[in-house]
């Protein structure tokens, strides 16, 4: 028995050996060690009931759309005056369909064209959207990036949640969308809500999600399709309670979002009673991973890594609706006093 330990212990090291000589290139020190093996090891560790592919590119499927949520932390000078940052924020963002952003600010619009002018610069069609300013914070902004070859931006149809008693630390930012498939009639539509909270300044925020949810729901479209995406500040069981009265879904379950791979933080939310056309393919796309970054490049792109989901391109068995019996600017926008 001992024998056999000891030759168990001199396999195991000689493994760990090689293992460490193959990622040579993305080891600096034990911490980069841990942190990778983490990494590597969620690939193959079943996370949730949803089918992941947290780490590898993400193949095209031309039945379906991939939505993803990314804190981009900032899109200075800086950021975008590091050429390789730069380009791997570009391939990045050339990886979804729809992207909600957060961490922007005031005044990135034109590091946002310079990003675009990337991302297309190898004949894509990418666009953005940015959020007005909101009254407790006109440093901070909202952003949709939409590759318009299969997402319509609906761009008569967005708006920032009115919040007039200040319950949200920054209010949501709501688009209208549509897949562009061949026949109209036959694109999946949805609403998709773009949340930046924050737990330290405003514990009591995440509280108030459902609300947001419901009121986004009610807000004189018809739209029964609502995706609640972004920067939660919080894991998966802190949302667990939205289940229960509003069949809100996290889909990114037990899955660190932050570069490091110490938190989750971002997810999106489903309601898949209404929402048929969620496949149920998730997954956290892996800076370092699939760029075979070192931990201070990838974190030179985001301390934040996007999170995603997959959808059909076509809507589902829901009743089709009919055009919005109140406008986008209406009092149904207001978060409600709770």
């Amino acid at each position: 028995m001992r024998q056999f330990w000891m030759s168990l212990t001199l396999a195991v090291v000689v493994l760990v050996g090689l293992w460490a000589l193959l990622h040579r290139d993305q080891i600096e020190n034990v911490s980069d060690a841990v942190d990778l093996a983490k990494q590597q090891l969620s690939e193959i560790v079943p996370k949730n009931g949803f089918k992941s592919a947290s780490s590898s590119r993400i193949l095209p499927n031309n039945g379906s759309v991939r939505i993803a949520t990314f804190n981009i932390h900032k899109l200075d000078r800086q950021k975008m005056a590091n050429r390789r940052t730069a380009e791997l924020l570009a391939k990045t963002i050339r990886e979804f369909d729809l992207i909600a952003l957060q961490g922007l600010e005031s005044g990135n619009e034109l590091m946002l064209r310079q990003l675009m002018e990337l991302v297309n610069s190898e004949g894509n069609r990418f666009d953005f959207v940015i959020s007005p300013t909101s009254p407790t914070d006109r440093s901070f902004i909202y952003a949709f990036v939409v590759n318009t070859e299969t997402i319509h931006l609906d761009g008569a149809h967005r708006y920032l949640l009115q919040d007039p008693d200040n319950l949200m630390t920054h209010p949501p930012f709501i688009g209208w969308f549509r897949t562009v498939t061949p026949d109209p009639d036959r694109s999946f539509t949805f609403s998709l809500v773009n949340v930046c909270l924050d737990r330290q300044r405003n514990p009591g925020e995440i509280q108030r999600i459902g609300e947001i949810f419901r009121v986004v729901r009610n807000d004189g479209r018809g739209e029964d399709d609502v995706i609640v995406v972004g920067d939660f500040d919080a894991n998966n069981a802190d949302l667990d309670f939205l289940d229960g009265e509003f069949g809100l879904i996290s889909t990114i379950q037990n899955t660190p979002t932050t570069t490091h791979g110490d938190q989750q933080r971002d997810n999106i939310l489903v309601e898949t009673r209404a929402t048929s056309e969620f496949t149920g393919r998730v997954g956290v796309f892996d800076l370092m991973n699939v760029f075979n970054l070192k931990s201070a490049e990838a974190i030179a792109i985001s301390e934040q890594m996007p999170s995603w989901a997959e959808f059909s391109k076509f809507e589902g068995d829901a009743p089709r609706f009919g055009l919005p019996q109140k406008t986008a600017n209406s009092t149904s926008n207001v978060l409600p006093i709770k």
